[in-house]
């Protein structure tokens, strides 16, 4: 992240936590009685997570596409390890969180009518996670299904895991991420208009704080589909208020290209249209052609750690993935054997076969190169890389100071139920908590404005300024952090 995102981010922390220090001595002198002092205790503790949540920035990646997008194995290529379900049948039947962690743990939160256990379960490795989503007896993911089957009012689970994830931990080679800076991964219910209705809840309060990436099917032919596909995208992102600047359009399972299609330069442009106009964007979307597959096989055969699993006693799994790689991704192997003349020789010679036996750090880490290159995997972390550094409000800052004045609103209304009751603390006292946090309430909304308008933070010159010549600031819509949304 650029050092004037960093920046930016810091000053929105020091700026939140400064209104929760303000809250937190109106607490200790007890002036809005037994009731106003725990609503502001809630209002704290809401401040704090926010806070919390600043000062340890997270780059989420949330991923949402039809099914059969390659949305889930996109999402454990970048991880560097199977764990979200792509079977057919496990396919888009919940939200999967996976949080950067040198532990492996997973937890089920409560649900809507939930038909599975929710709270901590006990896992040891990456498989057992696995096990416990996919199972087709007991599996989360079918017990959803079976569910949801009999009464339709059932949420999608919400499974929140941790594990060690490849760009964290050495194993992107090209790719670092900031040392500052945490990575989570959504992967969210499969986008249809029927599972896109029932659980739009869940979906939108997945996006708050999260860069968005539209995984689209090359392979999907069908224009109404694809049209429906963008429609319930843009219901989604406006059903969120998710800022349309923080999004990255995929077009996977490009490697599908028959010999007679359209030239792919073209298919881009006339879907980078298509969305612009479906979406209502301000400007041309890019749209990234990769090859999730083949870069699944590779970042699996080599894990999450710069150190590959093949010198740490998993040559199987490496040499596993790497004859799926040889026999899913044919068509990837044919143009880089054209392409690079030291891979078709090694390759040719079969010595990929012998990893157990012979060191080939050099040569399995040249091919995860030549992957990353062929799959469009550099571009699309390039990609990041340039929302990150440029878009660090929409997807950062935004939603924390939202939360905030949605927090403080809350906090007003109840100020404004206890002074109508006339029971509780001091009128005077109270009153005068209530106009201060109207007025931190306005400046709050300065804050958020002039960071959508300018990408920088206001200074006290600034909000006061703002403040009388604008009045009120901007409204939004209900997201993870509460009502008000960018």
């Amino acid at each position: 992240m650029a050092e004037k995102s960093l920046k930016l981010v810091a000053k929105a922390a020091a700026a939140i936590g400064s209104i929760k220090n303000e809250l937190t001595k109106a607490s200790a002198k007890g002036a809005v009685g037994l009731y106003g002092k725990t609503e502001l205790q809630k209002a704290i503790a809401k401040l704090e997570l926010i806070h919390s949540d600043l000062q340890t920035p997270c780059l989420r990646l949330a991923f949402v596409g039809t099914i059969s997008s390659g949305k889930s194995t996109l999402l454990n290529a970048l991880a560097g390890q199977e764990v979200a379900p792509t079977e057919a049948g496990e396919k888009s039947a919940g939200v999967l969180r996976i949080r950067n962690s040198e532990n492996i743990g997973m937890r089920v939160l409560k649900t809507e009518n939930m038909a599975w256990k929710s709270g901590a379960y006990k896992v040891g490795s990456v498989d057992e996670i696995y096990d416990k989503l996919r199972n087709p007896e007991k599996g989360i993911m079918a017990v959803y299904r079976r569910a949801v089957k009999e009464n339709s009012k059932v949420k999608s689970p919400i499974i929140e895991v941790e594990l060690p994830l490849a760009p964290k931990n050495g194993g992107t080679l090209n790719f670092k991420m900031p040392p500052n800076i945490d990575l989570e991964l959504i992967d969210l219910p499969g986008l249809d208009a029927k599972t896109a209705r029932a659980n739009m809840d869940v979906i939108k309060n997945q996006l708050a704080g999260a860069l968005l990436l539209v995984v689209l099917n090359y392979s999907e032919t069908d224009n109404n589909k694809r049209d429906a596909l963008l429609a319930e995208v843009k219901n989604t992102l406006d059903s969120a208020g998710h800022n349309k600047d923080a999004v990255i359009f995929i077009l996977n399972r490009v490697d599908r290209r028959g010999a007679n299609d359209y030239p792919l330069e073209k298919v881009l442009a006339k879907l980078s249209r298509e969305v612009k106009e479906k979406l209502e964007l301000r400007k041309t979307p890019k749209i990234i052609p990769m090859s999730a597959l083949a870069l699944y096989h590779l970042q699996t055969a080599w894990g999450t750690e710069k150190k590959p699993l093949f010198e740490r006693g998993e040559a199987e799994t490496t040499q596993k993935h790497l004859q799926d790689f040889d026999e899913d991704c044919a068509v990837t192997v044919a143009k880089m054997k054209q392409k690079y003349e030291s891979f078709r020789d090694w390759w040719q010679k079969e010595e990929w076969q012998n990893i157990k036996s012979r060191g080939h750090k050099k040569d399995i880490s040249q091919l995860l190169e030549w992957v990353y290159e062929e799959s469009n995997g550099k571009i699309f972390w390039q990609t990041v890389q340039e929302k990150l550094d440029g878009k660090a409000a929409a997807v950062m800052v935004n939603p924390a100071l939202a939360g905030t004045i949605n927090t403080l609103e809350e906090f007003s209304q109840k100020l404004a139920s206890i002074l109508e009751k006339r029971k509780q603390g001091s009128v005077t006292e109270i009153q005068k908590l209530k106009e201060r946090v109207d007025t931190l309430i306005a400046e709050t909304k300065a804050k958020l404005q002039k960071v959508n308008n300018t990408g920088t933070f206001s200074d006290s010159k600034q909000i006061k300024q703002h403040l009388s010549h604008k009045g009120r600031g901007i409204k939004g819509k209900e997201n993870k952090y509460g009502r008000q949304s960018v």
